[in-house]
């Protein structure tokens, strides 16, 4: 729906997720349309950012653990 994604990483303790995308309008149209997006079913509110691929890079050196 909002493009071809490169990777999803799922971190259940910290209750989020990263998805990177392969491009840069796929993620930017993903996060307008997906950001404040309230899932009755699970009584929850979508929280989309924007994180800098140096983060990314550092989060996967460090075993996973989401950046700070």
């Amino acid at each position: 729906m909002f493009g071809e994604l490169k990777q999803v990483q799922v971190f259940d303790e910290e209750e989020f997720a990263l998805i990177t995308f392969k491009d840069f309008i796929s993620a930017f149209f993903a996060q307008q349309s997906l950001n404040n997006y309230f899932l009755s079913k699970y009584n929850a509110t979508l929280v989309v950012k924007w994180i800098p691929r140096e983060t990314h890079q550092v989060t996967e050196t460090h075993n996973g653990a989401p950046p700070k």
